[in-house]
Parts: structure tokens; C-alpha cells; sequence
């Protein structure tokens, strides 16, 4: 995990989303091995602080400290969502 700190979890069947104190990380197997993405190099904080996450088919949101994320990839690739800033707590 990007942190110790989870904020929230996502479970879609095998894949875990968790937003944490240190970004966003991925699991596909059950949570035995995690992909991190501190959304650095996005206007982000680095790393960002990530409070809320939310899939809906391949979509993934991710609210956060320093604005609202998402990535059409299940997660590979992230691209910013509004101004920088503004701290986002709830995304579904």
C-alpha cells in the first residue's frame, strides 16, 4: 500500500482500490499485492492524500487532497478534474 493509512476502500470482485496518506493503490488479487500511484506530476500534491475512491465500470474517481482524480484504465493512468486546491471528501 502507498500508506498504512487507508481512508477508503473500493472492492470490485478481485480488484481493491484504496485511497491513502500516500495516494492511490491497486490491487487485481485480492489485496495480496498492491500497484501504488501517488498522482504526482498532476498538479497533486505529492503525495496526495487521497479520501475517497469509486469505480463504475472501468472508470476510477479518486477525491482527494489537493482536488478529483480519474483514470478510464482501471487505474493506470490518471488525469486531474478541476481546479487545484480544493480538497475533495466524497466521490459516490
Amino acid at each position: 500500500l502507498g500508506s498504512n493509512f487507508v481512508y477508503d476502500l473500493e472492492i470490485k470482485g478481485t480488484k481493491w482500490i484504496a485511497g491513502t496518506e500516500g495516494g492511490i493503490s491497486i490491487s487485481n488479487d485480492n489485496g495480496a499485492t498492491f500497484t501504488n500511484h501517488d498522482l504526482s506530476g498532476m498538479g497533486g500534491i505529492s503525495p496526495m492524500r487521497v479520501l475517497s475512491v469509486f469505480s463504475s465500470g472501468g472508470v476510477v474517481f479518486a477525491g482527494g487532497s489537493n482536488g478529483m482524480y480519474f483514470s478510464s484504465d482501471n487505474g493506470n493512468n490518471w488525469t486531474k478534474q478541476g481546479p487545484s486546491g480544493m480538497s475533495v471528501g466524497g466521490t459516490g
